[in-house]
């Protein structure tokens, strides 16, 4: 059995209630996304975000209106290099 884990973190589960969504990274590594969501407090306290390396994949669980601005810095910052 195959088990696809976060390297971080993993969501919380003491907070069922929290939308958890997860976004594909094309041309910024997930890994360095989640450190600037950590270092620039864009998550509630109640919020996590984690990745996956092998997948460049941000898995986030916050308020909703949260995870709408952290995905809008998403699209801002993953683009391809000049």
């Amino acid at each position: 059995m195959l088990s696809i884990s976060a390297y971080c973190c993993t969501p919380h589960r003491r907070y069922p209630s929290l939308p958890i969504e997860s976004l594909h990274l094309k041309h910024v590594k997930a890994k360095e996304v989640n450190y600037f969501i950590q270092k620039n407090n864009m998550l509630s306290e109640k919020g996590s975000c984690a990745f996956d390396f092998r997948t460049n994949t941000l898995i986030i669980q916050d308020e909703r209106h949260l995870i709408e601005k952290i995905k809008e810095f998403v699209e801002k910052v993953d683009k391809p290099i000049k």
